[in-house]
């Protein structure tokens, strides 16, 4: 995020994976190959097409959306007609019936897909009380530019969102990231219609997935609220004890009642409990966000400014996985909203739900960031830019759809081949977004008024500075300045005070630093900080044990700002975070970077005048001396 180089001085919230066991690790390989093995066969729906029978139901039996062929040329069917469940073919996984009914029923109902030229036969009872068997064979589905485009994205985003899941419970094991892990593992932006489409040539298997979608599901909904109970330190106040426990109870619950759900293909009528436990989870998850609100409140400015970024991954997340899941998932959207008559076709379009899940995966870039950085910058500098990457990817697909054709016509004549086309939208969709991120924050820096302010302030104090009487005065303009302008909560200026190579000095001007704390920086003990600083850039600090950087919680240093002329290196600023707690953003790094390079000619300017004075001081000794000899 910045140009800034990264230095960790050591991280003490930091457990690194030789604390988890080998059991432990064992788990978490073989969390993450399932929940991979679950999503990464929907990349096939890029180039390939899985088919539908036109038609969509409850766990009830109760047809509620018939679309189109075969369902209507073939069967017949009408909304309202249900699926006989009494036949309960599950009892014996291997037959037939079996398998037709996993076709409709597998996974958790609602929105399905089958292999093309998959062949059912389902008894039907009619509106009127009829019962006949309809025999339907499915016909290729193919989507449409828009939700291929959702889908690749939604597909790339689950694999980065797994695999940052993974890292941080296998480099910082506890039960916070943990928690977090087994949400992931099962609420990500990835789909699994392609798998649970293979699955369905397979009762036992099918059946065997069913019971483990359950237990992911009710661990990934406790898992959350453990995450809730627990960030940002992996520990919580005494207040929420009993919820963790808790958790586990929940997590259990819904995982029963998900597994009871599937039991309607042996004969019961689930959808009240598919409901339950569907609308339970949704509950959990909120229920979830509101304990991040609370604890929000009783956090030290570095962690609420962490907390901020869950909170408002969960506000942006949650709500879009909420809208997607539940379409997909349930008839509730279909009964009680979309038929009112008057939405456009593509609001309620698949391609609104992959976008829903995308969005869904801003949640967990949000709280990977949050758990990985002791110290971060201010969510609203980065919620700009996701604004303009969304935007952006929203009218590249208005755009795509538009003009799909002629974009592979122009592909197709720059000798592209045909099965790099799709991942050539996909690449110009990412960059594209990518542009946009930058863009935007190239234009914060312009209109961002508190920036302009303080580095008004700062560009006021140069000149001060290129004309102070002594380095003392230049001192005191290099912490003040910044300390001031960008209202940080330290400040302090180690400065090559004898001209001794490898030994910066703390100056006596120091803003938030105690007298005992660290006085000064050497090349034996701070050799790769002054290494990275001699090339001219800052280096980002994070989270030094006290007794090696300064002082400590909110004064705590974050960036080193080297003073610096050709190869001489005068001298290092530290600057704390804000007052607020957040970070120092990347505009402000360039900024300090800018103020502190011309500190540095101040403090070349100061050097040669005093060298100056030097030689006309000896000069009039040296005629003094001449005069008296020759006298």
């Amino acid at each position: 995020m910045s140009a800034a180089s990264d230095v960790i001085a050591g991280d003490p919230a930091t457990r690194r994976a030789g604390t988890l066991s080998a059991w432990q690790k064992a788990l978490l390989i073989l969390g993450l190959v399932w929940a991979l093995i679950v999503v990464v066969p929907d990349f096939y729906r890029i180039y390939g097409n899985l088919g539908t029978f036109g038609f969509s139901s409850d766990n009830n039996g109760v047809i509620y959306d018939v679309s189109g062929p075969p369902a209507i040329t073939v069967g017949g069917l009408k909304d309202g007609d249900r699926i006989d469940l009494s036949a309960a073919p599950c009892w014996s996984p291997s037959s037939k019936p079996c398998r037709d009914y996993l076709a409709i029923f597998g996974g958790m109902g609602g929105l399905a897909y089958v292999l093309p030229g998959t062949s059912v036969t389902l008894p039907i009872i009619r509106g009127s009380g009829e019962r006949t068997d309809v025999t339907l064979t499915a016909d290729p589905e193919p989507l449409g530019p828009l939700t291929l485009l959702f889908l690749a994205l939604d597909e790339l985003a689950a694999v980065i969102v797994l695999w940052r899941a993974f890292k941080l419970a296998w480099d910082r094991p506890g039960l916070m990231t943990a928690g977090f892990f087994l949400f992931a593992m099962w609420f990500n932006p990835g789909q699994y219609f392609a798998f649970y489409a293979w699955l369905q040539g397979h009762p036992a298997l099918l059946l065997t997935q069913e019971a483990l979608q359950s237990l992911a599901q009710g661990a990934g909904y406790a898992g959350f609220l453990i995450f809730a109970l627990r960030f940002p330190h992996d520990r919580t106040e005494p207040q929420f004890y009993g919820l963790e426990r808790l958790a586990l109870v929940l997590g259990a619950v819904l995982a029963l009642l998900q597994l009871a759900s599937f039991t309607n293909v042996l004969g019961v009528p689930t959808e009240i409990i598919t409901r339950s436990a569907i609308l339970g989870g949704y509950g959990v998850a909120l229920y979830a966000f509101r304990i991040v609100w609370l604890r929000s409140k009783l956090q030290s400015p570095v962690d609420f400014q962490r907390i901020r970024w869950v909170l408002w991954g969960c506000a942006i997340g949650l709500p879009a996985f909420i809208f997607a899941d539940s379409n997909e998932a349930t008839s509730l959207w279909d009964r009680y909203v979309w038929n009112w008559g008057f939405w456009p076709d593509w609001i309620y379009g698949e391609q609104t739900f992959e976008f829903g899940y995308l969005l869904c995966g801003v949640l967990a870039i949000f709280i990977c960031e949050a758990v990985r950085r002791p110290r971060i910058v201010n969510v609203s500098y980065e919620l700009r830019g996701f604004g303009a990457v969304l935007l952006t990817l929203v009218l590249f697909a208005i755009f795509e759809n538009w003009m799909h054709e002629p974009m592979d016509g122009m592909f197709m004549s720059a000798g592209v081949p045909p099965l790099l086309l799709f991942p050539s939208h996909v690449a110009i969709a990412v960059l594209c977004a990518f542009v946009a991120h930058r863009s935007t924050h190239a234009a914060d820096h312009l209109l961002n008024s508190s920036l302009y302010h303080a580095s008004t302030h700062c560009e006021r104090l140069i000149p001060q500075a290129k004309h102070a009487a002594n380095v003392q005065e230049i001192d005191v303009i290099a912490v003040n300045g910044p300390f001031e302008a960008f209202r940080l909560s330290s400040a302090a200026l180690f400065r090559d005070v004898d001209d001794i190579d490898g030994i910066f000095q703390r100056m006596p001007t120091a803003r938030g630093w105690r007298d005992d704390d660290r006085r000064q920086l050497t090349a034996a003990s701070d050799k790769k900080l002054l290494e990275d600083l001699a090339r001219g850039r800052a280096v980002r600090l994070r989270a030094a044990p006290d007794d090696e950087c300064g002082p400590a919680e909110l004064a705590a240093p974050t960036l080193a700002v080297p003073a610096i002329i050709a190869d001489k290196l005068y001298a290092v600023a530290m600057f704390g975070p804000h007052e607020t707690g957040d970070d120092l953003d990347p505009l402000e790094v360039k900024e300090l970077e800018r103020f502190m390079q011309q500190i540095g000619i101040a403090y070349e300017t100061s050097r040669m005048t005093s060298l100056e004075n030097e030689v006309h001081m000896l000069r009039q000794k040296l005629a003094g001396a001449s005069g008296a000899a020759a006298t």
